[in-house]
């Protein structure tokens, strides 16, 4: 069995305690209520007995003037606990009349401040796998309007013991500042085959690990400069999920102290993620990310990649643990064309500029389908049957309109260079 400092969990829970381990007894309570606990007083010596019945073997004495906590009262006998620990039951002719004691806590619940924009957030994921390709970052924002924020995918979990690589870059982060842009870093483990191949239990289940990750990011803050931290964790199994929530509270508060925005990117809420907690994320992160898109995706049925509904559906569940002002929802600048041929379905991501060009080339019709907020088109050539629903400056004004209507704290796009540059018209409607 595992064994806890009873003092330890008082301190960072809000608990009652009382241990006995002077007497025979050695017994520890526990309390998490703190209403009135009912006391009592011996107005005579008595015995205190295993059952209510005078033939009830006799665990100890009870002497007048003892004070007893009541547990259970009963018409002739009460089950009570003595001082000292001992539990059993006394005859209520023996007793005073019960008085109720008052429990005072004087636990402090740590207070989570949080950071905000204090504008709407317009963020651009930035995949950079290169310092080549950070060298690109001028040349795609530049083409962009309204950005606040870029996230660029700098970290890259390597293995169980907490060290990530990394590609920052000093330069990257001047040039963001020199446009009054915010640069939160990404750490993630979805960008090599090998951080997918890492175990987040093992990872995060050790506060060594937890301690060593926080203080390279802090570490990597300080060279840096950057603004804040944003967390990309995906496909984690269950048994993980409670691990990297304490790692989201504990790189919460070494955040806070540097005055670093954390943002966590999530899944759009379902059974199998709801041990992601973004409850507790929307208590200590600054702002939860809902990763609006993949309904379908690579290697499933073919389909939309973002339908109204499926991202309504999103915003809603979310906004039942987070609050409004910390939730971001994530548009894609991308789409899929599915294709079947043998019965068999594969497809590939076009970004938004591409997927126009791939439509114009095979002159495909496209056909506004409401229900999902977004056109369709299929066409038959010599790949086999190919379908495409469309992401463009329509279906994405009406994920904008939606983020305008539950009132959200701002937009997130996956991802920066997929888009044409009329796309920030309509992403910038989240300022209106």
């Amino acid at each position: 069995g595992a064994y806890l400092s009873l003092g330890l969990v008082a301190n960072y829970t809000d608990i009652r305690t009382e241990a006995f381990d002077t007497s025979q007894i050695k017994r520890v309570f526990i309390d998490t209520l703190w209403n009135p606990v009912p006391k009592v007083q011996a107005k005579r010596d008595g015995k205190l007995r295993t059952r209510g019945g005078v033939k009830s073997p006799i665990i100890t004495d009870v002497a007048k003037g003892d004070r007893l906590t009541v547990l259970d009262a009963m018409e002739k006998w009460t089950k009570v606990r003595t001082e000292d620990g001992y539990m059993g039951y006394i005859e209520n002719r023996r007793l005073e009349e019960q008085e109720p004691e008052p429990q005072l806590s004087t636990f402090k619940a740590p207070v989570y401040t949080n950071i905000s924009l204090g504008e709407p957030v317009i963020l651009a994921f930035h995949q950079v796998f290169s310092q080549e390709a950070n060298n690109k970052f001028e040349e795609l924002i530049d083409k962009t309007e309204g950005v606040n924020v870029v996230v660029p995918s700098w970290f890259v979990m390597t293995d169980n013991q907490g060290n990530y690589s990394s590609i920052a870059s000093l330069d990257y982060v001047e040039k963001a500042h020199a446009r009054g842009i915010q640069v939160w870093a990404m750490l993630n483990n979805v960008s090599t085959k090998e951080s997918a191949a890492i175990n987040t239990r093992e990872l995060m289940g050790s506060t060594s690990n937890r301690k060593k990750l926080i203080a390279s990011l802090m570490e990597d803050a300080d060279n840096y400069g950057f603004d804040g931290i944003n967390l990309d964790f995906e496909g984690l199994k269950a048994e993980a999920g409670p691990h990297y929530v304490q790692f989201i509270r504990e790189l919460s508060v070494a955040c806070r102290q540097k005055g670093l925005v954390l943002s966590v990117d999530n899944y759009v809420p379902s059974a199998y993620t709801n041990f992601y907690n973004r409850k507790e994320q929307g208590t200590v992160a600054d702002y939860v990310i809902i990763m609006g898109y993949d309904e379908h995706y690579a290697g499933g049925d073919a389909g939309s990649v973002a339908s109204i509904t499926y991202v309504e559906n999103g915003i809603k569940d979310t906004l039942t643990q987070v609050p409004k002002e910390k939730v971001i929802n994530g548009v894609p600048f991308y789409t899929r064309v599915w294709t079947v041929q043998g019965g068999k379905t594969t497809s590939k991501a076009y970004g938004i500029s591409d997927a126009k060009k791939w439509v114009e080339d095979n002159q495909a019709q496209l056909i506004w389908d409401d229900a999902l907020g977004q056109y369709y088109a299929e066409v038959i050539n010599a790949d086999g049957e190919q379908y495409i629903w469309m992401e463009e400056e329509e279906s994405l004004g009406l994920k904008i309109d939606l983020i305008r209507e539950y009132d959200l704290a701002g937009v997130a796009c996956w991802k920066l260079g997929f888009e044409p540059a009329d796309i920030w018209n309509v992403v910038n409607r989240v300022k209106e």
